[in-house]
């Protein structure tokens, strides 16, 4: 056996050193990767955009724009799209339906006339399943029919979603436009 020498000492805590700080950086690393991947923000600029109060009847249906005609930052492909709801105490039922803006790009705020609506929402349509929505010249828009008196309040809607690649394909779900509330005396 050989001793070991004061210099080979030093330069194997240094290699064991330099080792414990690559790995210590590589995990920090892919840590914040992990972390930006897996938190989407194409919507973030729309969080509570807008806001709107009203008051409706039991069974009449009120029609509330959701999205208020923005887009979200770069292409992305829509996976679902639910309505948030923090409050229904007036057991309403809630469709979500996709308007296609007006002339000039008008948007629908909130209505209780049926649509379509030649103005806000000239041709109006189901969501789909997946939520395919061109949020270039569409709006999400809540049909709310209240069943009893209360009050229901959205606060926008949530989108799950992917990103193109030069956003490396981040997908998850966001909470995106603006909030309402609708008062039923």
């Amino acid at each position: 056996m050989t001793a070991t020498t004061t210099a080979q000492r030093t330069r194997r805590r240094t290699v064991v050193a330099s080792a414990a700080v690559a790995v210590v950086v590589i995990a920090l690393l892919a840590a914040a990767s992990l972390s930006w991947w897996s938190r989407p923000d194409a919507f973030g600029r729309w969080d509570e955009s807008y806001s709107w109060s009203g008051e409706t009847r039991v069974g009449r249906t009120m029609n509330v724009g959701l999205t208020a005609g923005a887009e979200p930052d770069g292409p992305i492909t829509t996976r679902r799209i639910r309505p948030v709801v923090p409050v229904n105490t007036a057991d309403a039922d809630i469709e979500l339906v996709v308007c296609t803006r007006g002339a000039g790009g008008t948007t629908l705020g909130s209505s209780s006339e049926p649509l379509p609506d030649a103005e806000t929402c000239p041709e109006v349509r189901p969501l789909d399943d997946a939520g395919d929505v061109d949020w270039s010249s569409e709006t999400v828009v809540a049909r709310v029919t209240p069943r009893r008196a209360g009050v229901v309040q959205l606060a926008g809607v949530e989108v799950t979603y992917t990103r193109d690649a030069k956003h490396l394909w981040q997908s998850g779900s966001e909470r995106a436009g603006g909030g309402s509330r609708l008062t039923v005396p």
